[in-house]
């Protein structure tokens, strides 16, 4: 039996145990004594996997329990199995390129390979700079920290509102909608 694309539940003829149903494919109706029964049989079944699934969840955080204390992060571990896929991989490599992307703009530097996946020289800019271009991208007024540089703040200010104003596009209600005042 194959299982559909995306899903976690593995087939149960691949050494998973087999839970007993009773299926009522009779059109008559079902007698009190009978319906007992199948309620009765319901019951044990569903005791009997809750067990089985309450044995397989303890095994489970046993498991991450045994990675854990191996030293080695859960995370690590799955994204480890997520790039056993050419999807996972993809999804890995967009996931680290967007981080790259974060840092670059954060003036975060990653390691001593500037410039892997930013564009440009590569130079990072500095934090003040950085400190800058958010309030400006956030419509804050130009007041630097006392600990930035103020010209590289300022320079950084200048360029987040350029970026603002450039994206900024007026809404069609705003434009119609007459002064209050």
């Amino acid at each position: 039996m194959e299982r559909p694309k995306g899903s976690r539940n593995r087939p149960k003829s691949n050494g998973g145990t087999h839970v007993e149903t009773t299926e009522h494919r009779n059109d008559d109706e079902l007698t009190d004594e009978q319906q007992h029964a199948l309620l009765d049989q319901s019951a044990r079944s569903y005791t009997k996997a809750l067990d089985a699934k309450k044995l397989a969840d303890a095994n489970f955080k046993n498991v991450c329990k045994g990675i854990k204390s191996d030293g080695v992060k859960l995370s690590a571990v799955k994204l480890y199995l997520k790039a056993e896929t050419e999807e996972g991989q993809a999804e890995i490599r967009e996931q680290v390129e967007e981080a790259a992307r974060i840092a670059r703009w954060r003036s975060f530097p990653l390691g001593t390979q500037f410039g892997i996946f930013a564009e440009g020289d590569g130079a990072q800019p500095s934090r003040s700079f950085v400190l800058g271009k958010e309030a400006g991208l956030a419509g804050e007024p130009a007041k630097a920290p006392h600990n930035a540089d103020v010209n590289e703040f300022l320079a950084g200010w200048q360029a987040g509102q350029a970026a603002l104003m450039g994206g900024i596009k007026p809404l069609p209600e705003a434009e119609a909608a007459p002064d209050e005042f």
